[in-house]
């Protein structure tokens, strides 16, 4: 309770939040240091071990705990849980469907709703993390739509409605799954949401004028640019080799640039002018050479 009180009265002194991120990394490493994280580390140890049907109850309960508790240090327990359990037991996961009544999908949800609602920096690492390591074993189609849910917050953020909380726990959420489930990348599905708005809403992002929400969109573009073209150059044999991830994407980033010089936010707008200045300066938007034009006509 004590160290409850102190840091809520740092988050009101320090605008940059650091005393109230460096109290919550001291009473995260208390409670995980406690004898009752001990006996959870335990358990979770056992449920490799035990039936399947008892695995699958399990993730309904981690929901619960996640939507329901009230402390962040529930919270975080819950997201170190998620991590542990993706890696040891990840076909307890595994439920039909990709709707809300599948339980992977509403802790899916979850993870990214509550990363949105906490304070502390450390909580969301974690949140993000764990968000990462189930979206490697979820749904495609749930994992598209959070993706879209999560530009959408972002692009929304701004402006008038500027949240950084919001903006960087999607920015988060969308370098948790380029990183640890880019084997998702590979499905877009029937409007190929990473390449037409994942990837160019991340290209735009990395001129954020929060820097850590821009490096979080940096290994957006890297990452995921990276998974995309790998299945291109697999799918496509050489068709693609030598050509830069900016030119595949050209219709899909101008599109995207189009969107942000047209809204009512001055920082993505501005944002979108350094980036059709950035593509100009790469040759990759330019006006058709003279001599080119001369031979059309």
């Amino acid at each position: 309770a004590a160290l409850n009180y102190l840091q809520v009265r740092s988050a009101g002194r320090d605008t940059r939040g650091e005393s109230y991120d460096r109290l919550e990394r001291a009473r995260l490493q208390m409670a995980q240091s406690g004898p009752i994280a001990g006996a959870l580390n335990k358990c979770l140890h056992m449920v490799p071990k035990v039936d399947l049907s008892v695995q699958k109850e399990v993730v309904p309960q981690l929901d619960s705990a996640l939507r329901s508790g009230v402390g962040f240090a529930t919270r975080a327990a819950t997201a170190d849980a998620v991590s542990s359990l993706c890696t040891g037991s990840p076909s307890a996961f595994s439920f039909p469907g990709h709707g809300t009544t599948n339980p992977t999908v509403r802790l899916l949800r979850a993870l990214y709703y509550a990363s949105e609602r906490e304070h502390g920096q450390g909580a969301r690492d974690k949140m993000a993390h764990a968000l990462g390591n189930l979206a490697a074993i979820s749904p495609g189609q749930s994992v598209r739509s959070l993706a879209l849910r999560a530009c959408e917050r972002y692009s929304g953020a701004t402006g008038n409605n500027d949240d950084p909380v919001a903006r960087r726990a999607a920015a988060s959420a969308l370098r948790a799954m380029a990183v640890r489930a880019s084997n998702q990348l590979s499905d877009g599905g029937p409007r190929d949401i990473w390449c037409r708005r994942v990837l160019p809403l991340a290209f735009l992002g990395q001129r954020d004028t929060d820097t850590k929400v821009a490096s979080l969109w940096k290994e957006v573009w890297e990452e995921g640019g990276m998974a995309t073209h790998t299945t291109d150059t697999v799918n496509v044999s050489s068709s693609n080799f030598g050509v830069l991830m900016e030119e595949k994407l050209l219709p899909a980033l101008v599109t995207a640039c189009v969107e942000a010089l047209n809204d009512v936010s001055w920082a993505r707008r501005v944002s979108a002018c350094t980036a059709l200045i950035e593509l100009c300066d790469q040759n990759v938007l330019a006006p058709v050479p003279h001599s080119t034009r001369s031979m059309a006509q």
